[in-house]
């Protein structure tokens, strides 16, 4: 039976869209889904289904969650071996324009054909605010900000091709890649 790692979008930021991870793994178990487990409050989700596609395990989760919970809740999944390959992507890279040191990581990931591609993507490549940088690689776009992420002007410029996607720092990506995708 496959295992999937899934990453919500848009939890547990306000008052408004709360998700208990407990309440979040009960609703997943009693749906049939096996072994689920969350990781921080973020909606970080490894389980086992039968269900052998990922866009079909992305709509299941999003059925079950705007049911239970009463709110859209955008998800993205991975199987371990995608997830693993976003990791290994997200170690082997380097900044484009070599603008930033990468003193903080992020990955921003997308559903199947929602990634940034053509312009936007070389526009991300190009990007040349000292202390940012940005690579679309895949379903990924990897950013090193050299600050405070709430400062880095790249989240503002890109924050429409960014939407649909989801952020997570790249210490997340790894704890997940080492635990759930060995």
């Amino acid at each position: 039976m496959p295992t999937y790692v899934a990453f919500l979008r848009a939890i547990n930021l306000g008052a408004n869209r709360k998700v208990p991870m407990a309440d979040l793994r009960a609703c997943l178990a009693d749906a049939g889904l096996e072994d689920v487990e969350t990781h921080i409050q973020t909606g970080n989700i490894r389980f086992r289904t039968p269900a052998r596609s990922v866009a079909k395990v992305e709509g299941l989760l999003e059925d079950l969650l705007g049911e239970r919970f009463g709110f859209e809740i955008p998800s993205i999944a991975f199987t371990t071996a995608q997830l693993r390959q976003v990791h290994d992507d997200a170690l082997a890279a380097s900044p484009p324009q070599g603008n930033a040191t990468g003193e903080r990581r992020y990955v921003h990931l997308f559903k199947a054909g929602q990634a940034p591609t053509g312009d936007v993507a070389d526009a991300i490549a190009a990007w040349e605010e000292p202390g940012e940088a940005g690579l679309v690689i895949g379903r990924a776009v990897h950013v090193w900000i050299d600050g405070p992420s709430q400062q880095a002007a790249f989240f503002n410029a890109f924050r429409k091709p960014l939407a649909p996607g989801t952020n997570r720092n790249l210490t997340v990506i790894t704890t997940l890649a080492e635990k759930w995708c060995a």
